[in-house]
C-alpha cells in the first residue's frame, strides 16, 4: 500500500509518527495498529508539515473531538484534498455551517472525489 516505506529510514519516520499519534493524535495504544494498517502513509508523512496542519484542520475548522476514530485522514493535504471537497459543498449552495456540520458527522466524506 506504501511502496515509499521501503526507501525511507524507519527510525527516523517511525518514532516521531507514533509519538504524534500517541500524544497529540490521542491514538489509543490498542488501536495503533489498526490505524497504520489502514493507513500505512502516515509514516512517511512529516509530522510538522501535513500530520499537524491537519489535526489542527479537522480539530479547529471542522470541530471532531476524537480525530483518533479517523486518524487515517491525518495523512490527507488540507490545501488539495479537505478544503476543495468543503468548497463544493458550498458552491452547491449548502451553508458552511452545514457542510461542516456533515464532514464532523461523516469525516469520510473527505475520502471521495469531486
Amino acid at each position: 500500500m506504501c511502496p515509499d516505506l521501503l526507501a525511507t529510514p524507519l527510525r527516523t519516520v517511525l518514532r516521531p509518527a507514533v509519538t504524534f499519534l500517541l500524544w497529540e493524535a490521542h491514538v489509543s495504544g490498542k488501536d495503533l495498529h489498526h490505524v497504520i494498517n489502514r493507513r500505512p502513509r502516515l509514516f512517511t508523512c512529516s509530522v510538522n508539515r501535513r500530520l499537524r496542519p491537519t489535526l489542527y484542520f479537522l480539530r479547529g475548522t471542522i470541530g471532531i473531538d476524537d480525530v483518533s476514530r479517523c486518524a487515517p485522514l491525518l495523512s490527507c493535504c488540507v490545501e488539495s484534498k479537505f478544503i476543495p471537497r468543503l468548497d463544493y459543498f458550498l458552491k452547491l449552495g449548502i451553508p458552511k455551517r452545514e457542510a461542516i456540520s456533515l464532514f464532523r458527522r461523516f469525516p469520510s466524506l473527505f475520502c471521495y472525489s469531486i
